[in-house]
C-alpha cells in the first residue's frame, strides 16, 4: 500500500514541470492557499448528526465542521491550460468522534475567459484520500485510504499579475465554496 501512495505522489510531481518561461506576460507557475466549506466528508457528517438528532432528540448529537484548508501548485503550459497538484486537509467532529481527512490530487485547470486582472476557469482533480478516525475515550481508531475528487465548473480569479484572489464553486474534497490567494512566479 505504501508503494502505491509513493507512486501516486511521484507521478503527481513528475506530471508538473517546474521550469518557468519568462517574457510572455503571465506567470507560468503558481502556488495557492485557500479555505473551503462543505466538503463531502463535512456534509456526510453534518447529515449524519442531523439524522441522529431526528431519531434521538435527547442524545443532542452535534457535528463540528472546521472547514477545509487547501494548498496547491499549478504550471501553465498555455494561458488556458495548466496541470498541477492540490492537497486538502479537514478535521470533522461528531460527538466524541474526530475524523481527519487529507487528500492529494493531481489536477487540470482550463481558463475559458482571460483578462490581465480577471479570469474565469474550470478545474477537475482526482487522487487519493487518507482518513483517520478516533473515538474519544474508548481509544479506538481506524485509518483508511480511498478515492478523492473535486469538480469545479465555475471559478474566478482577480488581482494583479503576481498576487491574485480567487473564488471557486464546486463539489468534492475541497468544498462547495472556496476562497483563497494565489501567487504566480
Amino acid at each position: 500500500m505504501k508503494h502505491k501512495i509513493r507512486l501516486t505522489i511521484l507521478t503527481a510531481f513528475l506530471l508538473v514541470p517546474v521550469l518557468a518561461k519568462a517574457g510572455d506576460g503571465y506567470s507560468r507557475n503558481e502556488v495557492s492557499l485557500s479555505y473551503g466549506q462543505y466538503s463531502i466528508p463535512g456534509l456526510v457528517n453534518t447529515f449524519g448528526a442531523a439524522l441522529g438528532s431526528a431519531f434521538q432528540p435527547e442524545s443532542g448529537i452535534k457535528a463540528s465542521i472546521y472547514g477545509v484548508l487547501n494548498t496547491g501548485y499549478f504550471h501553465w503550459f498555455t494561458q488556458g491550460f495548466a496541470l498541477g497538484c492540490e492537497n486538502s486537509y479537514e478535521l470533522v467532529g461528531l460527538q466524541d468522534h474526530r475524523s481527519f481527512y487529507a487528500s492529494l490530487m493531481p489536477s487540470v485547470k482550463c481558463r475559458w475567459f482571460y483578462r490581465p486582472h480577471f479570469a474565469l476557469y474550470a478545474k477537475a482533480s482526482a487522487g487519493v484520500l487518507f482518513q483517520h478516525t478516533s473515538a474519544g475515550e474508548s481509544s479506538s481508531a481506524s485509518s483508511g485510504v480511498s478515492f478523492a475528487a473535486q469538480l469545479t465548473p465555475l471559478a474566478c480569479e482577480f488581482g494583479g499579475k503576481k498576487l491574485k484572489g480567487f473564488v471557486e464553486l464546486g463539489m468534492g474534497m475541497e468544498g462547495l465554496v472556496l476562497l483563497g490567494l494565489r501567487y504566480g512566479f
